[in-house]
Order: C-alpha cells, then structure tokens, then sequence
C-alpha cells in the first residue's frame, strides 16, 4: 500500500503485519519503504507523485521480507522507477532506477495529470506500463524484471484508443489485480471496454474493443471500471447518483437512484470520535481488513461485523435482524461474524428449500424435484438432525441423470434414511410438514421467508389435483395466481405470469379458475389485476363485460362511468337504459331522455359526439368514453381511455369486443409498444406480436432485444409507427438485467417444441444469439442463488443446429465462459438519456 503526501519526500510504502501470526486475529500494517521523489533544483511546488503502481513480491519473500517495485508517474511530466528490496532497504528509501521526461508527439513536456495509468502484464517477469491522457494522447514502458528482482525498461509505442469520442472523455484503469482492460466514456454516455495486448515484433501497444454500451449517462464524472468481475460503477455529472453495470451483457445491475434498497448495510465505519479530517481514501488489504486514510492517520478496521442487540435502535438493526435469523442452528450466542462468511451466506446459493429455489424449480418444470425436497425436509426435521443447507440431497445425479428416465428420476440423499411412509409426496405429508414448519425456525431462511415455504408448500399440493388435466402452461399459470394471491407486494399479475395462459390450451380451464377464485363475482379491478384482458377470446370477453358491468352496478348502484362504458360495448344500450330507471341519480332525466334516441340517425351521433368533446372539457373522461360509444366512436372512446382515464386494459377490451383491429393496433402502437420498448419488456413485446398474428415473431421476441425485434419487423407496423420508432426513447432500465428474466428461456424452449409456427419463427434466431442468452439467463439463476438450476437449464437446453463456425484459438484468446466472446459487442441503437429507477424485484422474489 503507497501513501501520498503534499510532501514529495514523504510519500511511504506500507504492508500488512499480523500481531498475532498464530491466529490472525488482529491486523497492523508498518512502514517498509519512503519514496522520496524530491528532484535537487526543481520548484518544490512542482514536485511529488501524481499517481503510482505497486509490482509486488516480485521475488519470493524471505520471512517478512518482501520486495516490491514502483512505478511513479510524477509532478512535472516525470516518469520513475523505484526498487523497494527489503533486504537491503527495510525501513529506508527506495532506491531510483530511472527517471525520464514524458514527451509528447513535439518533444514537449506533458505537465497534466493522466487520466488512467495502469499496468498489462505480460509474463511474471514482464509488464507494460500505460499511461493514458486522453484517447488519442498515450504513453507506454516495458518494465522487464530479472531473477533477482531488479527492473528495466524500454519505451513501446502505443496506438490511439479505437472508436470516435464525443466532448471529453473519462478513463479508467484500477488496481491491477482486479483490472485487465481499460474503461472509457465520452459525453453522450457511451461506454467503450478497451482490451490491451503488446506485440513484441513491433514493440507496440495495441487495442481491441470488448463492449460497448449506451449507458444514457451524459457528462459521467467518474467511472470505475474492474473488467476481470465484469463490473462498471459510474457517476453521473452532478456527483449524487451511482449505478452499476454488467460489462459482459451490458446490462444495468444496480442503481442507487431509487427508494428500492440495493444493498443492505452489513457495517458502519465512524472515526468521526478520533479525527476531525474526512476519509482520504480507504483500500481493502490482505484477509478482509481496510485501511482508512484520514489526515496524517490510518485507521484499520477488521474483518468482523459485530451484530447490534435486539433491543438495540441502530441503523442497521434491520440487517442485523435478518442475520440472526439466517444464523439460526449455528452458535446462538455468537454477536460476530467474519464478512467473507456473512457474504456467502447473504450471495451464496440458496438452501434447496428456499422458496425461491422451489418457485424456480417449479416454473422449470421440475416439479417431481420439488416434491423430493419437500419429502426429505419433512425426514429431516422428524430425526431431529442438523439442517444442512442441501438436505444430504445429491443434486447432481439429477442434473445429470439421463432425460430419458425423467420420470423416473429420483434425487438421491447422503445419510440412508428410508421412511417408506414419507416416499410421495401428499396431503399427509403437507400437514406434517406445514406443522412442522410453524414450530421449526430453518437455518439461512429468515421467518418471512419461512412463512413463504409453508404458502409454497400449500401451492404445490393444491395443483397435484390439476396434474393430467392441465397443460404445463397452464399449471404455470396457476402457480403464478396462487402466488400473486398470497403477496401483498404485487398490485397485478406481471406479464410473464399471464402469458402462461396466453399459450396454454387449456384457457377455459384457467377462466373457470380465475372466475371461481373471486366468487363468480368478478369485479373490473379484478379483471386488470389478473389481466384477463390479455388472453381472454372474445366470445368468452363480450360475456365477461356484461357480469362485469352487473356486478359493478349491483355493488354501487350507479350506472354512469365504467357500467355505461362496458354496456355500451356490448351494445346493450336497452339494458343500460333499465338500470338508469331504477336508481336516482341528478342526471336520471336528461341521460334518460338523451338514451332514447336513435343513434342509427346521424344527427344522434352528432349530438353524442358533441356531449362527449364538452364531457371532455369538464374533465369528465369516463363519461365522455361513453359518448363517444354512442356516436360509434370506438377509436376515440379508446383514446381517451388510455390517455385520461389510464386505463389501457379497459381500452383493450373496448376494442376487443367490437373487434376493431384498426382500434387495437391504434392502442398496441401509441400505449403498449412505446412503454414496452422503453422498459425493455420482452413479455409484452412477445404479446404484442401474439395479438397481430405475428407468433413466428412473437417467440423471437423472447430472446431478442425489444427495440430490435421491432426494428427488424417495423414494416408490420403503420407508417405513422414507423416515423415514431426513429425518435423512440429508451430508459436505462431496459438494460436492466432483472429484463432477462430466466423463464423467457422455458417459454420458448416449451413453443418451440410443442407448435410449427414457432419453430418456424425461432429459427430466425441466431444460434450465436441463442448461446448469449441461455449463457446469460444461467448467470441470473446464480445470482438468484439457482445455481442447481442453471445446471440443469444448460445440460436440457437443445440448440436447432450446431454452431458451425470454426473459432481460432489462440494464446490471447479470452475465455469462452469469462467474456462469452473476443467480438465487440456493439449496441446500435444509442438511447438518449432518461431517469433511472431500480428494477421491480418482485418479478423475482414473489414478494418474500
């Protein structure tokens, strides 16, 4: 570790020092080294280091002697190299190799700081040192260390960074051993992952570009990039909002704009009661400690976070709540826990009876695998036995048992417990399980987690009774209402959940659910909150509108707004007309005298046109929806649906009904699309196509990109749309990874094995594009903790046809699984900037 003074002799090199080597309980670090950088005869305001890199143990440390070389880039366009052998200068001064001017293209000095200096290494005894000032002005040095540890150098050419650059750029290079490749954005927001290599037949530096991404983030004023983790955080211009990016898939992981909490706080850090300086900087160093720079001082903090009490009022008692209960079955009395293990059990895989791992499993189809787990936790907490996180279960035989025996497969358990009676799972098993459960804390499940088992618990033997009958979309489908039933996070039924039905062929099956679900007394909320509107035919819609105007009048007594709108859809004006009669109302009379009419004549449509611009002035925009139904307006009462009332299902449903596919293209085009696009929504980009007739695209729409699968086909669209997509607007979020949802995967392998038309359609899928994205939805299944899953999704997974390219190998060629591909990766479409907002996790956690 370099600290850096104003001062340009005192500028030291620090290293760990375990106090007690035995236990390594406590850490120090001491001072080795002291950089004096001082030049004899230059102003003393114009000297000192600018920025440095530390090339440790470049020998085989002998006892705690260590030796390290320096790389300095000084005040005043100076370059250094430094020797730090601790033999010979422990607790002295390094000794200077070289120094030389940095010269530009004129044999002019270059005063100015760089703007990223960092290190390629080429071999253990061989480096390439860069320094970039900006994307056309770079600078590099071969540093070459012999056996005994002692450098040289040489000067390299270094090419111009590729790419063109809007306004200033910001560069980015960090500690070198998370940092392998060099970040840049220029002013529009685009951001560039620059690869390094050096060919020694030329001496040259060369680059390659690995990514680039439209981040919509103008004038960044910083940018952090660590290329090895695949990891970008930028800042944006004012300094007060920071997200996170996935380098590899361009996609938005974390951002920090909203009131959603992306992280939570394991520990807090005050030295505020020692020191009145603000922290200058702060480094993670060996084993989990940090160095905290402050002033003249260093403070080290450990690698324990200390739990606060129960009755404590801390700032994070929350999280510390949250451990305790994860902790349950470890050590009761133990308050301190090292932070590698609290982010292993906070990141690491979920036990195998988390509800998440099942609800997963369960839309993977895997719902024997799901019964077995459920049936070993029920034998585990009979014996009385440790609650291993994996049950004993040896999930590997089953991800990688043969297919063909599916039916038979069984996940095999360490330890030889047979409780014949407990074999299958059922309604016994249920109740045992479910008592069992609200007397039993589990171990790494917190109690709201826990009380989400039992719920899933439930769900899985409630749709046993559908198995035979029901289709496996449509099973998914249940299993996505029930848990939308039991969340009290979820407003609606997301899309993904309501096209399980749409691609079930079982849909009045699923109507007949839904319907007995709410009592046959379905209300319109009802209606929008399951998205009937979505997938419903229109015989079984037009019926529907007309329970849904009757129960709505018989809860409310009122037959304006909302039941005029669904009566005169159906075109059931008689009926509406019955039920103004029957109740009072201040405008009984003239609504009456006005439904009299014969609107057949035009003067009658005129007149109800006029009614309905003047209902519109008065700010009466359900009203005037259904004037605009009495002058046969479906169009403009469906405008005004979905622009001022904002109700675009109910406009859908108009429409639907009247089967007025004009209308309906008018409402997929204006309202639906543009919010698809501009989220990044692959479900309703795919339902978008469904609707056209398009299914052969509608599967592609799965797997591709929203904006451009509707770029490819724009020309199914009006030509109004057409102009529309030139300007269209796109928001961070679409880049979001929670957008990559990974049963977009089980969607489309299950429509494209089971129908034509989409295996017609999915052959437009490139295989290249289709290796991305199962390589992609398996790294959100880790993430998610999956990771079981992910094995079994790539192990099942059946590409059309193999990949035929051949791909040269070379010894610069980057991993397949690490970078997916050597090729940039170019976004063509480059999205103006927008507002951030944090992924809805819900798509994910089902409200636990």
């Amino acid at each position: 570790m370099l600290s850096i003074s104003n001062f340009p002799s005192h500028n030291y090199i620090w290293e760990p020092l375990f106090l007690d080597p035995g236990h390594q309980k406590c850490m120090s670090i001491t001072k080795r080294f002291r950089l004096n950088v001082t030049r004899k005869g230059d102003d003393i305001h114009n000297q000192g280091i600018v920025d440095a890199i530390l090339i440790n143990d470049v020998t085989k440390p002998k006892g705690h002697l260590r030796h390290h070389i320096a790389v300095v880039v000084e005040k005043g366009g100076y370059f250094s190299i430094w020797d730090c052998d601790g033999e010979t200068m422990d607790d002295k001064d390094a000794k200077l190799i070289e120094r030389l001017e940095i010269l530009d293209s004129n044999n002019d000095k270059i005063t100015v700081a760089p703007r990223a200096l960092f290190l390629n290494t080429i071999s253990k005894s061989t480096y390439i040192v860069i320094c970039a000032y900006d994307n056309s002005v770079i600078k590099a040095w071969k540093i070459d260390i012999d056996s005994d540890g002692r450098p040289s150098y040489s000067s390299v050419k270094a090419d111009v960074l590729p790419g063109k650059y809007s306004g200033e750029v910001v560069l980015s290079a960090v500690d070198t051993f998370l940092e392998k490749d060099l970040s840049i954005i220029d002013e529009t927001g685009l951001f560039r992952l620059i690869g390094v290599s050096y060919r020694e037949e030329s001496n040259k530096v060369e680059w390659n570009q690995i990514t680039q991404i439209h981040t919509n983030i103008e004038k960044a004023s910083y940018i952090r990039g660590a290329s090895v983790i695949n990891k970008l955080a930028i800042v944006n211009e004012e300094g007060d909002q920071l997200t996170i990016w996935d380098t590899k898939s361009g996609h938005l992981e974390y951002d920090y704009t909203n009131k959603v909490p992306t992280f939570a706080l394991l520990k807090k850090i005050d030295i505020s009661d020692y020191t009145s300086h603000e922290i200058g900087d702060l480094i993670w160093i060996d084993e989990g400690y940090m160095v905290i720079g402050s002033g003249n001082q260093f403070f080290i903090d450990d690698k324990w976070v200390q739990l606060a009490d129960a009755n404590s009022t801390s700032s994070n008692r929350s999280i510390d709540s949250t451990i305790r209960q994860l902790m349950v079955g470890y050590d009761p009395k133990q308050n301190s826990f090292m932070i590698s293990d609290l982010v292993r059990i906070l990141n690491g895989p979920l036990p195998v009876y988390h509800p998440q791992f099942l609800i997963q499993a369960l839309l993977q189809n895997e719902v024997k695998l799901v019964e077995e787990v459920l049936v070993k936790l029920l034998q585990v907490l009979r014996t009385d036995g440790e609650i291993k996180w994996d049950l004993g279960v040896e999930f590997m035989d089953a991800v990688f048992h043969s297919n063909s025996d599916k039916k038979r497969r069984r996940v095999s358990f360490v330890g030889g417990m047979d409780f014949e009676v407990f074999d299958e799972f059922n309604s016994t098993v249920l109740d045992l399980l479910v008592e069992k459960l609200t007397k039993v804390s589990l171990p790494l499940l917190t109690r709201h987690q826990q009380t989400t088992l039992i719920t899933v618990t439930n769900i899985v033997n409630n749709l046993s009774k559908y198995k035979g009958s029901m289709d496996e979309n449509g099973m998914k489908f249940l299993l996505g209402l029930e848990l939308f039933q039991s969340s009290l996070k979820q407003k609606h039924l997301p899309m993904r959940d309501i096209s399980w039905a749409l691609h079930s062929d079982q849909k009045e099956m699923l109507f007949s659910t839904v319907d007995n679900l709410y009592q046959h007394r379905l209300s319109w909320e009802q209606v929008r909150k399951v998205g009937l509107a979505y997938w419903v035919d229109k015989h079984r819609l037009t019926n529907l509108v007309e329970t849904i105007a009757r129960n709505e009048f018989g809860d409310s007594r009122d037959p304006s707004g909302r039941v005029s709108v669904l009566y005169l859809a159906i075109k059931k004006k008689q009926v509406l007309v019955g039920l103004w009669r029957t109740v009072y109302h201040p405008e009984k009379d003239k609504v009456l005298k006005f439904l009299s009419n014969n609107f057949a004549e035009d003067r009658w449509k005129t007149a109800a046109l006029k009614n309905a611009f003047v209902l519109l002035g008065k700010h009466r925009y359900i009203d005037a929806a259904y004037f605009f139904l009495l002058a046969g307006q479906v169009r403009d009462c469906c405008i005004t649906l979905c622009n001022k009332v904002k109700d675009i299902e109910l406009a859908l449903v108009v429409a639907k009904v009247n089967s007025d596919k004009e209308t309906i293209m008018h409402i997929i085009e204006n309202f639906i699309l543009p919010h698809a696009l501009m989220k990044g929504d692959r479900w309703m980009t795919s339902w978008v196509f469904w609707e056209m007739k398009q299914k052969e695209i509608s599967i592609q729409a799965l797997i591709k990109s929203p904006i451009h699968v509707v770029k490819e086909y724009v020309t199914t669209f009006s030509e109004n749309f057409q102009k529309t997509m030139e300007t269209v607007v796109l928001e961070a979020k679409s880049k979001s990874f929670i957008r990559d949802d990974p049963v977009l995967a089980v969607l489309f392998q299950n429509l494209r094995s089971s129908k034509l038309n989409y295996l017609q359609g999915s052959r437009a899928v490139k295989p290249e594009e289709e290796f991305e994205f199962v390589i992609k939805v398996s790294t959100i299944y880790s993430r998610m903790g999956c990771d079981y899953l992910a094995l079994l999704l790539m192990k099942n997974w059946k590409f059309l046809e193999p990949v035929r390219n051949k791909v040269e190998v070379t010894s610069e060629a980057k991993d397949l699984f690490l970078e997916f591909s050597a090729a940039p990766k170019e976004t063509k479409v480059a999205p103006a900037p927008s507002t951030f907002e944090e992924p809805d996790m819900s798509a994910f956690n089902f409200g636990f």
